[in-house]
Parts: C-alpha cells; sequence; structure tokens
C-alpha cells in the first residue's frame, strides 16, 4: 500500500507529510474547537508523521508513520543511505526488466523467433 502510494498508482491510497502541529490542527478543525492558543515547545513542534490514508467505498483510514527527527543529520550515514537506495532501486529496474516465469521467458524467446523470421 505504502510503494503504490508513493508510486502514485492508487486512487484510493496517498499520503501526507504533516507536522505535529498540521496534525493538531486537522483534529480541532474536525472537533470544531478553535485552535490552541498554547505554545509548546519548538522541538515538539519539529517532529514530522507520514500519514498514509486509504480511502475506501464507504470508510477513510488514517495511518500516522512517526519519522525520527535529526537535528544535525550525519552526511557520512545520509550518504550510505542514497547509495543503499540507489541500489535497490536498479536491482528492481533490473528484475522488472527479466522474465519472471518459465512461461514468460518461453513466451519471450517465441516472440524473438517470430521476429526473426518475420524480418527474413
Amino acid at each position: 500500500m505504502l510503494s503504490s502510494a508513493f508510486a502514485n498508482n492508487s486512487d484510493s491510497v496517498h499520503i501526507d507529510l504533516l507536522t505535529l502541529k498540521d496534525l493538531n490542527e486537522i483534529r480541532a478543525r474536525k472537533a470544531g474547537e478553535k485552535l490552541d492558543t498554547i505554545h509548546r515547545a519548538d522541538h515538539q513542534y519539529q517532529k514530522r508523521y507520514l500519514v498514509l490514508t486509504y480511502t475506501g467505498e464507504f470508510d477513510r483510514v488514517h495511518f500516522p508513520l512517526p519519522l525520527s527527527f535529526e537535528e544535525v543529520p550525519n552526511a557520512i550515514a545520509l550518504q550510505k543511505t542514497i547509495r543503499r537506495l540507489r541500489e535497490k532501486l536498479k536491482e528492481k529496474r533490473a528484475a522488472d526488466l527479466e522474465p519472471v516465469s518459465e512461461r514468460e521467458k518461453y513466451a519471450l524467446h517465441s516472440c524473438i523467433l517470430a521476429s526473426r523470421v518475420a524480418s527474413r
């Protein structure tokens, strides 16, 4: 579900990136309350949530996923993560190009042979 939301493949699943302040405003608006005028510490509002929303025929479900906040991100760790994700993406793309089953391999081989025969 999460991957289809990131890929934007589905009309029933989408994602939002919200702060704690955003979530509190949404809750207050839905409850018909006025917004809380008490200001909390800034570090509480720095927390982010990835909200996965599934919309069905009769319902709507929100899955808030908390994200950890790093004030000063570690550049080396970020570079390692980027390299790892690029490798995974490269592997996924290569896997998508390869036939998955013997039946697909046979069908692909048949298409190649048919195109060779047709070009003669």
